[in-house]
This record gives C-alpha cells, structure tokens and sequence, in this order.
C-alpha cells in the first residue's frame, strides 16, 4: 500500500525547498532531505531518476519497495517534508533494504532529537 495523497510530497517548487533548506541524510543507496513542516504529518516523495534505470518498470518496482518500508517504518506524527532519492539500486534486496531501514530511523531519531 502506497502513501495515501495527503502525505505525498508534490511540485516543483516544494520538492525544491526542501533540498535547498533541508537537513540531508546519506547512505550509499539513498540521499534523504528532511525539512520542517507544519502539517502535524509527514509528506514524503521518493525519486528514481532514469540513470537507476531506464526501464519504467523497474523504476515503479524500485518507488513500490521504498515507498512501503518508508510508510510502515516513518512515525505519522513526524512533522517533515521528505525526499528520498535512490542513488544507486543493487538486485541484492536484503542490503538494499538493510540500508532504507537504516535511514528511516535516523530520520525518526532526527525529529526525536528537536
């Protein structure tokens, strides 16, 4: 199950903010920007650019993956805009995903930390 609509992180011009003002997190996959919102909820985007791959079927396989563990594993009171852009994506799942989780709880420990 995807992010429902209103925690999805869309436009141009949001997705800009947030990596030029956001606290950055990276991971040999993934590079996460988190900023502030006040939406009393998180809006997450995840972004698979065409150099992970440019077959459009994989790259919706690769968004589904972290999509889902993103959803399952990031606090719903957390109150960020967050963009996760895979970098670089292995057919070895298990390390792939060792790598997300770990990121999603430095994100959760960083909004503990303020």
């Amino acid at each position: 199950m995807a992010w429902p609509q209103h925690f999805r992180l869309r436009g141009r011009r949001d997705i800009q903010k947030v990596f030029k003002t956001g606290r950055k997190f990276k991971n040999r996959f993934f590079l996460a920007v988190s900023l502030r919102n006040d939406l009393g909820h998180p809006r997450v985007a995840i972004i698979v650019s065409k150099k992970i791959s440019s077959s459009a079927v994989i790259r919706n396989r690769i968004r589904r993956i972290v999509g889902e563990i993103s959803r399952a594993g990031l606090s719903k009171s957390l109150e960020r805009d967050i963009s996760i852009n895979v970098l670089e994506y292995e057919k070895d799942k298990p390390v792939f995903i060792s790598q997300l989780k770990q990121l999603v709880l430095q994100l959760n420990a960083h909004d503990q930390s303020r």
